[in-house]
């Protein structure tokens, strides 16, 4: 459900603000399928079988992951077609900078607010012989990460220059969906 939400943020909001704001052109069968994306959503983050199998927080984080993500597109696209933004690769590392203190900021908070049961029940099974990583392989997987998304986003950036974002964000979360089933 979290994937979905992360997803379809990326999508939906960006389209609509390219629509509504940018009066970017619309064709048919781009509504039919934020249409379609949209009662997917809905549908998904329902009940199932009358039983509530989420509860209201996890489906007020996912709200949030989703309005997260899909802000960020326009954000992107709102600066790079201001002429007097900054550099593209510059505005790429103060990105990087907003995303490491928030993630910090978040880090902390769940390592020094008190953990549900639940929680440390989950933690304390799945430690039972499982080797933990070298320190340097985590670093290592990171670094790669941090290196490939860079450089995609700094591709996304410079599309979203001169590609409508009702394009771009569609095409950029579609691979990322299809090469993250692959690999």
């Amino acid at each position: 459900l979290y994937s979905a939400f992360l997803m379809l943020g990326s999508l939906i909001l960006p389209f609509i603000y390219g629509v509504l704001v940018l009066k970017e052109e619309v064709k048919i069968l781009m509504v039919l399928g934020v249409i379609v994306l949209i009662f997917a959503l809905v549908f998904n983050a329902l009940e199932k079988n009358g039983k509530k199998e989420k509860t209201l927080k996890g489906f007020i984080y996912c709200l949030i992951v989703f309005l997260l993500n899909g802000t960020f597109g326009i954000l992107s696209k709102c600066h790079q077609i201001n002429d007097t933004a900054i550099e593209t690769s510059c505005f790429l590392q103060w990105v990087t900078i907003f995303q490491t203190i928030f993630s910090a900021i978040i880090l902390v908070i769940k390592t020094t607010v008190k953990k549900d049961k639940e929680m440390e029940t989950v933690e304390s099974s799945s430690e039972e012989g499982v080797k933990k990583p070298s320190p340097l392989l985590i670093i290592g997987i990171g670094a790669g990460y941090s290196v490939c998304w860079g450089m995609g986003f700094y591709l996304q950036l410079l599309a979203l220059k001169v590609l409508p974002v009702s394009l771009v964000n569609p095409i950029v979360t579609s691979a990322v969906i299809v090469f993250s089933w692959l690999f």
